[in-house]
């Protein structure tokens, strides 16, 4: 062997090294970008769950007046922000659904989808959207929610009225 293969079998290793401990820290780098952006995504999420104004202010009506669905309900000007929270409530539950968050991050924000969806309210709104989609054989809003309801709130007894006509119910029916 030549002195001159030598070194280019020595460069060849020195090159091979410097290029994977530029991959290594490349990969490190983009690891730590991608914690970086999903924090402040999760940040975002809650930042709009606690802080914002109307978010709060359907969050508390639901939880401090259990029996907030009535016929009246529809012609109250708080309707406009129980759809928006609920449409956000469903949109964490889709995150969640999807792994999109994962199950560390969703028990964050449990404690707050599970007490809305305990709401005797929210419980009967829930139902009148999804059985009402059903019924005109439509998609229904708030899915992932309902879903979320179905799965992880409802005992045996509440799913099997989640699927009947609602005239039989008259407590949840008006």
């Amino acid at each position: 062997m030549k002195p001159s293969d030598i070194i280019s079998i020595v460069s060849l290793i020195f090159t091979s090294i410097a290029v994977c401990a530029g991959g290594i820290f490349a990969l490190a780098q983009w690891s730590k970008g991608n914690r970086i952006k999903r924090a402040e995504f999760f940040n975002q999420i809650i930042e709009k769950l606690y802080f914002n104004k109307d978010t709060i202010e359907a969050m508390y009506y639901i939880l401090y007046n259990n029996l907030w669905y009535t016929k009246d309900f529809h012609e109250n000007i708080i309707e406009n922000k129980i759809d928006a929270f609920f449409s956000y409530l469903t949109y964490i539950c889709y995150l969640s659904e999807n792994n999109i968050i994962s199950k560390k991050e969703f028990k964050i924000l449990q404690y707050e989808v599970d007490s809305i969806c305990y709401s005797n309210g929210t419980q009967t709104y829930l139902w009148r959207q999804y059985y009402l989609s059903k019924k005109i054989n439509r998609s229904y809003a708030f899915s992932s929610l309902i879903k979320y309801l179905q799965n992880n709130i409802l005992n045996d007894e509440q799913k099997a009225k989640f699927n009947k006509d609602p005239k039989e119910y008259k407590d949840w029916y008006f």
